[in-house]
Order: C-alpha cells, then sequence, then structure tokens
C-alpha cells in the first residue's frame, strides 16, 4: 500500500513578520538567548509540515516534551511565539 503523500506547500518565512516574531519573542521571554529563536524556527517548521497556520482560538494543540534545563524552558517559549499555542489558554500539553 502506497503512502498518501500531499503536495509540498511553498513555504517562504517573511522576514519582516519572522522579525517581529523573533521581537515578541524576546519581549515575552525577557532576555536574549540562541534557544528561544530555535523554538520560533522549529514552531514554523513544523506548522509549514503539518500544512496548517498558526492557532488563533484552540483549533491547534501543542504536544511538547523538554527536560527541566533552561533552554529547554527558552525553546518552549519560542514554541508559543511561533505557533500562538500557549500554555494559558490549554493547547500545549
Amino acid at each position: 500500500m502506497k503512502p498518501i503523500l500531499r503536495e509540498p506547500i511553498s513555504f517562504q518565512i517573511d522576514l519582516e513578520n519572522y522579525n517581529e516574531l523573533i521581537n515578541a519573542g524576546f519581549i515575552l521571554h525577557g532576555h536574549v538567548c540562541p534557544a528561544m529563536p530555535l523554538g520560533i524556527r522549529a514552531a514554523l517548521e513544523a506548522l509549514n509540515t503539518l500544512g496548517v497556520d498558526r492557532a488563533q482560538n484552540k483549533e491547534l494543540h501543542v504536544i511538547m516534551e523538554n527536560g527541566p534545563s533552561h533552554a529547554a524552558l527558552c525553546f518552549s517559549e519560542g514554541v508559543q511565539v511561533g505557533t500562538s499555542a500557549t500554555f494559558g489558554k490549554g493547547e500545549i500539553i
């Protein structure tokens, strides 16, 4: 049985929008570090791969596993910014 493959989505990161996300992330996060922008990039890539848009209101849920290290928590805040799914709205498990 052949797997069903979807057509690749043409996804270009709009640099102006990406910079806005980075700036919003640093405001939320509170300090400059490399892990938070990596979380944003990972989130955008996941959205692209899944073919879905950023969360508007509870239609996207994120299951994320991370460790207790400082960088893992920074990364998870980047995922929040990139997907618009948040712990506060109960969209991240």
